[in-house]
């Protein structure tokens, strides 16, 4: 028991010395990137060898947190076996990590642009990207770090209350994302004949936080039957919500479809299809949870004497 206990210990420390070293890794990326834009102007043509090697270290930094936003995920999954019910604030927070962790994957890519284009062009809208996106990670690190500490859940069960609810409270604030998303693709700082092929990887991050969800149901489910993933009730609610978002998509559909048959439309065809599939994900998780919270109250006003 000595031996468990010293090795349980063991792992919290190390998984704690992970969480502090990705905080001052995305500390020193914040502090890297400000100080980057003060520097690299048209006034300096060429970035130095003190600039590169400060855009070098950033990367070993960003690598660091984003394993670190893979454990913080698993963990927060975890958590959820020993949930009463879905939190909408737990669910916010799987969120953002599966937000963030993507966008760290950018920052490489962002960083290496603003160095070939900021002599030429106006970078201002990437930096202020950088810049915005690690505030974000460094607010989930510093969360997760904190949340790191609290004893995961028992075995993971699909029909659980707490896993049901915070699938489809997830479903409501991806929907959310997108829509918001997709209505700011005339934001970016990008010529107007490429911005329409913003409202793509727009929309993939805003579903990324659903999929991650749907996914790790399907592999700890892998081995049952599809008809043991949910008991009979949940199942029924996620019919009645897909029947519901069925009946506002088709007929909107249709009617998009021939107005852009008849007119050029302006957003674009893309950018109202997404907003119509976002705004029926959100009428298909909303209707379950609805239905869900009715049945439940039922259920217990029926087993009361």
């Amino acid at each position: 028991m000595t031996a468990g206990k010293s090795a349980k210990n063991s792992k919290h420390l190390l998984t704690g010395l992970w969480g502090l070293l990705s905080i001052l890794g995305l500390a020193y990326c914040l502090a890297a990137f400000l100080y980057l834009r003060a520097q690299l102007t048209p006034a300096m043509p060429e970035p130095t060898a003190a600039i590169d090697l400060i855009g070098t270290l950033t990367l070993p930094a960003l690598a660091l947190a984003g394993l670190y936003h893979l454990f913080l995920l698993y963990r927060a999954l975890q958590h959820l076996a020993g949930m009463p019910a879905g939190r909408w604030l737990h669910s916010a927070y799987l969120t953002a990590i599966v937000v963030s962790g993507l966008l760290l994957g950018t920052e490489p890519v962002q960083l290496s642009e603003i160095g070939k284009e900021y002599v030429l062009f106006d970078v201002s809208g990437q930096w202020l990207f950088l810049i915005g996106s690690t505030l974000l990670h460094l607010a989930v690190v510093t969360a997760g770090y904190l949340r790191s500490r609290k004893a995961a859940g028992g075995p993971f069960d699909s029909r659980s209350d707490a896993f049901y609810a915070t699938m489809h409270q997830v479903g409501i604030l991806c929907g959310l994302l997108g829509i918001l998303g997709v209505m700011s693709y005339t934001q970016w700082g990008v010529l107007e004949r490429y911005r329409v092929f913003l409202i793509l990887p727009l929309s993939a991050l805003a579903l990324w936080p659903w999929a991650a969800i749907l996914a790790f149901l399907i592999l700890r489910n892998r081995n049952k039957p599809l008809a043991a993933w949910f008991d009979e009730k949940q199942t029924g609610d996620m019919a009645a919500g897909a029947l519901c978002a069925m009946l506002v998509m088709m007929p909107l559909l249709v009617i998009l479809s021939a107005v852009d048959l008849r007119v050029s439309l302006e957003p674009p065809f893309s950018f109202w299809f997404m907003q119509l599939f976002f705004l029926c994900l959100i009428l298909f998780s909303g209707t379950v949870l609805i239905r869900s919270g009715r049945t439940a109250g039922s259920d217990d006003a029926e087993g009361k004497p």
